[in-house]
């Protein structure tokens, strides 16, 4: 980071969601701004006045409480739920994913609706990628997408 600053860089993006984790032990070493994709997307979901989301996410993420924080409810995976994410997350790296991931994460959003979720947060990079088969009517908010609209906004102001 230190030699992105030096280089001349107007501000850092981490595009990645547990690394954020340290996000605040990063800024304590640059001088120049570090968007996080936490913020940005805990921004676009507040904006949208939901009351209830959703979390998909790793293992780690969840257990950091990275997105729980919100001044809302939410909806966690439960051990089994979490198996399955975690499964998905690891094929996707892999590149091996199938249908029965897709099918695995279609029924986790619909557990998270049973339970009032108006919106679920894809908060790994990687879930992008395996859920955009899925034809859901549920907002899903893309933290990656997220991050990429908020580092847009930044460099042109």
């Amino acid at each position: 980071m230190l030699n992105l600053e030096k280089a001349g860089a107007d501000f850092i993006v981490i595009p990645g969601n547990t690394v954020h984790h340290f996000i605040e032990e990063m800024r304590e070493i640059v001088k120049i701004p570090i968007l996080s994709i936490i913020d940005e997307t805990k921004k676009e979901i507040l904006a949208e006045k939901l009351s209830c989301v959703g979390i998909l996410a790793s293992k780690t993420t969840i257990d950091l409480g990275l997105y729980q924080n919100l001044p809302i409810s939410t909806i966690s995976p439960n051990s089994f739920q979490q198996i399955k994410i975690n499964e998905v997350i690891e094929t996707v790296m892999g590149a091996k994913h199938n249908f029965t991931h897709t099918n695995d994460l279609k029924s986790i959003i619909s557990n998270y609706v049973e339970e009032g979720a108006q919106a679920v947060i894809l908060g790994c990079t990687e879930l992008p990628l395996a859920i955009n088969q899925i034809n859901t009517k549920i907002k899903l908010f893309n933290t990656i997408d997220i991050l990429a609209h908020s580092t847009l906004k930044e460099a042109y102001n």
